[in-house]
């Protein structure tokens, strides 16, 4: 995919929440985001698969791992504060 046919697909900056939504659905288990799986979009799963083969194969992982703890921190907040 070139440049020209990113943005045909995805032009503004709101297509890279649906790209690491995507990776945040491939592994729920980790991720813990029960939601990430109803808004899922071709075109987003398209720039994932480019972008894991370009770029940056571990995304899924690391996006999920990057989810879980900030809500581990913000469920600890929570606690802290009742």
């Amino acid at each position: 995919m070139n440049k020209e046919q990113n943005c045909e697909i995805l032009p503004h900056v709101s297509g890279t929440a649906f790209v690491v939504n995507y990776s945040r659905s491939l592994l729920p288990e980790i991720s813990r985001d029960s939601y990430a799986g109803l808004w899922v979009t071709t075109e987003a799963v398209e720039l994932w698969r480019e972008l894991c083969r370009e770029v940056y194969p571990n995304d899924d992982l690391n996006l999920c791992l990057r989810t879980r703890f900030y809500l581990s921190c913000l469920e600890a907040l929570a606690n802290d504060c009742r």
